[in-house]
């Protein structure tokens, strides 16, 4: 979840104009879809004809091409900021990861003020693991914006990557009141300020994410409230989010939840559903199997749970079913 901006769908940066991301054990849902990002910025004149042909190339999806031009116009004009900087976008876009971070490096040589370069290149350190090199960017470009919402995301995420845990909490925040409406970053910051132990504050902060009516949003903001074993905001914000669109995955979630509640009978019928729906969803059949076998339905127990063996292999949920039928006595 780097900053980065995008248009078309594509993973770029452009300049802006004015300037120089009875049931326990495995969780359904460990790792949190990605959440929507509102909205991208105004782009500013380009700063030659080829450089336009360029950045159109790249807002085509065509990447090949817009490398080809922008290499050339880097040739005319070898101090254009704007040329070394689509030219890396073309490059990153082209997975070529070393070629678009020197192109950035030159951009901003050229231009220390290109807040776009900086995001877009301390993107890059992050994913390469560089968090050091990472924050040095990030802070030279706030310098010239301060309050550049995506570098100070960037920041918040190379604070958390570096164990700074105290700073990487006041990052966030700074981020999230720079950009109040951008999800996946409340959500990153809910999550470490529960990791932090502070359940309520990270509650206030998901009750802002669950405003959403997007079924993705709404279940990582669950898969959360289940962390912190607040069941009752769980199963609301999943019943919000089936009500948009049902999945097993949602189905079963929500019945861990209920069983957090202890309501099992709630839980078993979310189970049922999503066999119903998928009855080869692993996930279903091995919660429904824990069910059983803390009713003291055994034969029952013992056939859901080898269905998840079957069906979730050697790991995950698999593996857990196994380990429940080995404590069954079934080998």
């Amino acid at each position: 979840m780097t900053g980065r901006f995008a248009i078309g769908g594509v993973c770029v940066a452009l300049l802006l104009a004015g300037c120089g991301g009875g049931s326990p054990p495995p969780n359904t849902q460990d790792t949190p879809p990605p959440l929507d990002d509102p909205g991208q910025p105004a782009v500013a004149p380009a700063s030659s004809a080829k450089v336009k042909e360029g950045r159109d190339a790249i807002q085509a999806g065509d990447f090949e091409k817009a490398k080809q031009v922008l290499t050339a116009a880097q040739a005319e004009t070898p101090d254009d900021p704007q040329a070394a900087f689509f030219l890396g976008v073309a490059l990153e876009n082209l997975n070529d990861a070393p070629g678009a971070t020197a192109q950035y490096e030159k951009a901003l040589s050229l231009d220390p003020k290109l807040v776009e370069a900086s995001i877009n290149l301390s993107a890059l350190l992050l994913d390469a693991g560089d968090g050091k090199h990472a924050l040095e960017i990030i802070d030279k470009g706030l310098q010239a914006k301060p309050g550049e919402p995506d570098l100070l995301m960037n920041r918040a995420l190379a604070l958390e990557a570096g164990g700074d845990k105290a700073a990487a909490l006041d990052a966030y925040k700074k981020a999230v009141d720079a950009k109040p409406d951008k999800l996946d970053l409340r959500y990153a910051y809910a999550e470490l300020l529960a990791g932090a132990g502070k359940s309520e504050e990270a509650q206030a902060e998901l009750e802002k994410v669950t405003a959403s009516d997007d079924p993705k949003v709404l279940a990582a903001a669950a898969n959360l409230y289940g962390k912190l074993g607040v069941f009752a905001k769980c199963v609301g914000a999943l019943d919000k989010a089936i009500e948009k669109q049902s999945a097993p995955a949602l189905l079963v979630r929500r019945g861990v939840c209920r069983h957090g509640l202890k309501d099992d009978a709630g839980a078993k019928k979310d189970y049922e559903a999503a066999i119903a729906s998928d009855d080869k969803f692993a996930p279903a059949h091995f919660y429904l199997g824990q069910h059983l076998k803390a009713a003291g339905k055994k034969k029952e127990a013992i056939a859901e749970l080898k269905k998840a063996a079957e069906l979730g292999g050697d790991q995950g949920v698999g593996a857990a079913a196994k380990k429940a039928l080995a404590e069954l006595g079934v080998k």
